[in-house]
């Protein structure tokens, strides 16, 4: 029995050609560097969140950032051609403006919030605390 490796050529368009092997090995290093980020992050937050003064400091840094976006329209619908709102560059609900600053200090947090609705939010936030009853 023969075995032979075949090498596939992938084009990029930043380079004439990579072989398969090689772009794998750049994705995997990427996809580790990430991972390797990511799990900092959450292990900075632990220490964060079992600290009381650092809790109440993250929730002071949540509403300052949070107050940074008074006068963001509600929703381009509720606002008429002609005013100067309408053609604002970004509208925020009361779920995208939770979003929004959890995405402005995602690293204090120690995670990034995707872009799903308030049912995704609460769940995000209840594998941290461990428990609804928080949130209600």
């Amino acid at each position: 029995l023969i075995m032979s490796a075949i090498v596939f050529e992938v084009p990029f368009a930043t380079q004439t050609s990579i072989n398969l092997q090689d772009a794998f090995s750049r994705y995997r290093q990427k996809k580790q560097k990430a991972v390797l980020a990511k799990w900092r992050m959450e292990e900075l937050a632990k220490i964060r969140r079992a600290q009381p003064e650092m809790m109440a400091a993250l929730r002071k840094k949540f509403f300052e950032v949070a107050m940074s976006y008074v006068g963001v329209p509600y929703a381009k619908r509720y606002h008429q051609p002609d005013s100067p709102t309408h053609n604002s560059k970004m509208f925020l609900d009361c779920c995208g403006l939770v979003r929004q600053v959890l995405r402005d200090i995602k690293s204090e947090f120690g995670f990034n919030v995707g872009p799903w609705n308030q049912a995704y939010l609460v769940r995000t936030c209840v594998q941290l605390d461990g428990t609804i009853h928080a949130w209600r």
